[in-house]
């Protein structure tokens, strides 16, 4: 059986989540149970563990905001470390996946398409912590735009990593909308997210 990005190498496991066959340089990650995961799944797995670890602090957080009528810090301090525990996953599958592409075999054009679509997912994410973290330390309301948050919130600029074009947000009051501005680069319909929804594309 031959691996589904190269045709030319053999498969040596299938993927747990999509199935798929994959060669030793397509498996990213790899669980305790043995399960391999190719670089779209193991994204996936990343962004679905945050969100529930997310839902998990915001249940905490309603329950001692009942309590306080405040936030605790050290719930905020919580949500965000296991953000950053997060996030930091992810970047590593992005870093090895890039910094050895040289050594890899070559690469489809359809397969770099979804390594920099997930790259633009990732970087959304940091700007949607970006803006919980606003939201927690200005009486629950999140910034009028994103130039509120760069650089004490956000450091770089919150941008899509492809094309550099900012992303676009809107602010809804109690909630907002995140989007990336050229979809179209990343053979998507949407790239988007919101304070309930952790970043996803619509083909």
């Amino acid at each position: 059986m031959k691996c589904v990005n190269h045709g030319e190498m053999e498969a040596v496991a299938l993927c747990a989540g999509c199935e798929k066959p994959l060669c030793s340089y397509c498996i990213e990650s790899q669980d305790e149970n043995g399960n391999c995961y190719c670089f779209d799944c193991a994204i996936s797995l990343n962004l679905s563990d945050f969100q529930g670890r997310e839902k998990k602090f915001q249940a905490e957080e309603e329950k001692r905001k009942a309590k306080k009528g405040r936030l605790s810090g050290k719930v905020i301090v919580a949500l965000i470390t296991a953000a950053v525990l997060i996030v930091g996953e992810g970047a590593f599958i992005l870093y090895t996946k890039f910094a050895q592409k040289k050594s890899a075999p070559t690469v489809t054009a359809e397969q770099e398409i979804v390594w920099e679509r997930d790259e633009c997912i990732m970087n959304m994410q940091k700007v949607r912590e970006a803006l919980a973290a606003y939201h927690a330390g200005n009486n629950q309301q999140y910034p009028p735009s994103l130039y509120e948050i760069t650089g004490s919130y956000f450091k770089g600029e919150p941008v899509c990593p492809k094309t550099k074009a900012p992303y676009s947000y809107e602010n809804l009051g109690t909630d907002y909308r995140l989007s990336c501005p050229n979809p179209d680069v990343h053979s998507a319909a949407e790239i988007s997210s919101s304070a309930e929804e952790v970043p996803h594309f619509s083909p």
